[in-house]
């Protein structure tokens, strides 16, 4: 299932998860990286078969012969950007078929990095768990919209599925992370560096 998530969260939206979109790239206010940081470039492994490589201005996950698991992109300011915020990485990816983002936050630390996404049917099977089992997809909305305004419109390649949209300032994106709507899907183990 992290792998499925994670995968989610790179290719922005597969239709089999409930996803954030972002209106612009977070956080607000914060210069892109043009450069992934030093102590970022190397080789990783997500403990299977497939590796995460990232370099000064790119990266590359997964296998080249597997288009499910494979991607390649460079920062490129209004396509793929990296910022900063707080102790996170946040790489924002605008979808191709929307004119909404994508986000990806990561952490270092202890030669491993973090990744976190943001799955609002994830967020409904925890409070289903902690004994809401009445919880649905509008439940996590409602609690979402405590934090941000939500827009919520039609998919543009299906009707019956929703997008819900944010514009988060910094604040509210640190109440998201606060909240725990971004949960850790995967680690990826450095293997190498540079």
């Amino acid at each position: 299932m992290k792998k499925i998530l994670l995968i989610s969260a790179i290719a922005i939206f597969l239709a089999s998860c409930t996803t954030i979109g972002f209106e612009n790239p977070v956080p607000k206010n914060t210069q892109s990286l043009t450069k992934f940081p030093k102590e970022l470039i190397g080789t990783y492994s997500d403990g299977q078969k497939d590796t995460l490589v990232i370099t000064e201005t790119g990266f590359v996950y997964g296998r080249p012969d597997s288009t499910l698991f494979y991607m390649n992109d460079k920062l490129e300011k209004g396509k793929v950007e990296l910022k900063k915020f707080n102790e996170y990485y946040i790489l924002n990816k605008k979808s191709e078929k929307a004119e909404i983002w994508g986000i990806i936050p990561f952490i270092f630390r202890n030669g491993k990095l973090e990744v976190y996404f943001a799955n609002l049917d994830t967020q409904k099977e925890e409070l289903r768990a902690n004994g809401d089992t009445a919880a649905t997809i509008n439940t996590v909305i409602e609690q979402l919209q405590k934090v941000t305004p939500v827009k919520i419109q039609d998919k543009a390649d299906n009707s019956e599925d929703k997008d819900y949209i944010v514009n988060p300032t910094n604040e509210e994106l640190k109440q998201l992370f606060e909240q725990e709507f971004f949960v850790k899907v995967m680690d990826f183990y450095r293997i190498k560096d540079k």
